[in-house]
């Protein structure tokens, strides 16, 4: 497996509970879909390991330089994962947590970072 840029978690304020897993990866270039395909096997990769199957517990994000109205459409088509929690009643629940990041540089402004709808 490819190594991830960057993985964390959250704790329940006051107790030693993690609420919620974060993979971020960055690319200096626009994204790709290879990129989108990379990080959702990050994601289903922390789902089978640490979640215990509740995408719920994941926050995604990918930051790149730009992202095109395909690459937007192809992570609307590829970026949602089914899945069930609960025993009784069992609860169907559908995952799309993954934020896209626009970044940007400039000397006199320095780093900015957008969120892409």
């Amino acid at each position: 497996m490819d190594k991830m840029d960057i993985f964390c978690y959250r704790y329940i304020l006051g107790f030693k509970t993690i609420s919620k897993y974060c993979v971020i990866e960055l690319k200096k270039d626009k994204c790709t879909k290879e990129s989108i395909q990379q990080i959702m096997k990050y994601v289903d990769w922390v789902n089978q390991e640490y979640a215990y199957g509740d995408y719920a517990m994941i926050e995604a994000y990918l930051i790149c330089s730009d992202f095109s109205k395909d690459i937007i459409t192809y992570k609307k088509e590829v970026c949602i994962r089914n899945y069930t929690k609960g025993r009784r009643p069992i609860i169907s629940a559908s995952w799309n947590n993954i934020k896209f990041i626009k970044y940007t540089y400039h000397e006199q402004n320095g780093l900015t970072l957008k969120e892409v709808e």
